[in-house]
């Protein structure tokens, strides 16, 4: 009697006893399928990482780009103090033309002076700067501004000159940076 009922439900509920029995090589295209979105989601995973990776050395070396035109404009905060004490900037700089001297006394556009400087680098590649000095004004020092505070050097002098230093770097893979200072000359 066992046997009977077995037989009957079977008869009764087909997919029950034989699920997949017209559904031949359903479970391959399953797998196929899965595998497709599992490689589709790996793709995108290994996308993003590569993409993240590139902006982060893309970041680093703005920076590095960066920091070669802050040095550049201390070289010629550097070559301003030579000038002003009386030592040649020949060491600094590349002052063939003498726009250096010019830019230091005369004021305006007109006057300023470019100059090109080769960075030696530690790190690889080739660094280049372009700055450019433009004497802005001379005038009696106001002090108690924080960005100029008054001098402590007892130095005598109540003239502070202004200059517009600005730097343009370039490093490998032409990467650039640009950076503008507002100096002032005496303390």
């Amino acid at each position: 009697m066992a046997i009977v009922n077995i037989k009957r439900s079977s008869e009764k509920y087909p997919l029950v006893s034989r699920p997949f029995r017209n559904q031949r090589g359903a479970a391959v295209i399953i797998a196929l399928i899965l595998s497709a979105a599992a490689l589709a989601i790996s793709t995108g995973v290994m996308e993003v990482s590569n993409r993240s990776t590139q902006i982060s050395g893309t970041g680093k070396s703005y920076r590095t780009v960066a920091e070669a035109a802050d040095g550049s404009i201390s070289v010629i905060q550097d070559a301003i103090h030579y000038r002003i004490n009386g030592d040649p900037v020949s060491g600094v700089i590349d002052d063939s033309s003498g726009c250096f001297d010019r830019a230091l006394i005369q004021s305006g556009s007109s006057n300023s002076c470019e100059v090109g400087l080769d960075l030696p680098s530690d790190l690889g590649g080739h660094f280049t700067a372009k700055v450019t000095l433009e004497k802005l004004y001379s005038q009696v020092k106001e002090g108690g501004r924080i960005e100029f505070p008054p001098s402590t050097s007892g130095s005598g002098t109540d003239l502070a000159t202004y200059y517009r230093i600005s730097a343009l770097a370039v490093g490998p893979q032409n990467v650039r940076a640009e950076k503008t200072v507002l100096y002032r000359l005496g303390d």
